[in-house]
């Protein structure tokens, strides 16, 4: 099934379900939720972490320590892990290096990167916290999140034979955003991000699907069956 994306409110979350994966808005205070692993963009100048909203002070006091300890110092592609509790149960910290060298690269990277880690992992959810950025546009960032998470996290498997061990273990279900500034707009800047990552894993799809699967008249009806998900007329030439 080829998935036109649509936003569905649950328990005051909004979360946009595809055919592989769920996708969560999140926002309020952070220890509220619960997440296998909350991902934290560190800079190198945010020793004392004043844009952090939403956090408690437990878990910034942590923060803190491991950079007073030179544990961890923000430095661009940094990263460390450590057990947090039973709601957010490990925090991975992601050097994003000098913020006047910061970009919408660099963020595009880091979130490409750690899509692709937790994919590797059994973990079944992980949280991006996103605060807002000094002279970044909020909108840009949520938009370019949506995009690039949905298109690192696609596994083509159609073809791929399920070994009894694979089915034993945990699978990554959901990645979710928590936004330190919420409204509701940015539920419609998400969704402009996953559509735009489902039309370039669309055209993925089919250029993976062998001749004898994705017939001209298998075209043809993946062609109408969007079409009139999408409420557009076909033309025949």
């Amino acid at each position: 099934m080829f998935f036109s994306p649509k936003n569905i409110k649950t328990d005051g979350l909004i979360f946009f379900k595809g055919d592989w994966m769920k996708f969560l808005i999140e926002h309020g205070r952070a220890e509220t939720i619960k997440t296998d692993a909350l991902v934290m963009g560190i800079f190198e100048e945010d020793s004392n972490l004043i844009n952090m909203g939403g956090l408690s002070q437990k878990l910034k006091s942590k923060i803190k320590d491991l950079i007073d300890l030179k544990d961890f110092s923000g430095e661009k592609g940094q990263t460390f892990i450590f057990h947090h509790d039973t709601s957010i149960k490990r925090v991975l910290l992601v050097g994003l290096g000098k913020k006047k060298e910061f970009d919408m690269e660099i963020f595009r990277e880091t979130v490409s990167n750690v899509a692709r880690y937790f994919k590797s992992r059994s973990y079944e959810k992980y949280t991006f916290y996103l605060p807002a950025y000094e002279n970044f546009d909020y909108d840009k960032l949520i938009r370019n999140f949506a995009e690039i998470s949905e298109i690192t996290l696609y596994a083509f498997d159609k073809f791929k034979s399920k070994k009894k061990e694979d089915e034993k273990n945990k699978k990554l279900e959901t990645y979710s955003l928590f936004l330190t500034d919420y409204i509701k707009e940015f539920e419609s800047v998400a969704q402009e991000g996953i559509i735009v990552a489902q039309g370039n894993l669309l055209v993925r799809r089919l250029a993976n699907m062998p001749s004898n699967e994705l017939t001209p008249s298998e075209y043809s009806k993946i062609a109408s069956s969007l079409a009139k998900e999408n409420k557009l007329k076909l033309k025949d030439k």
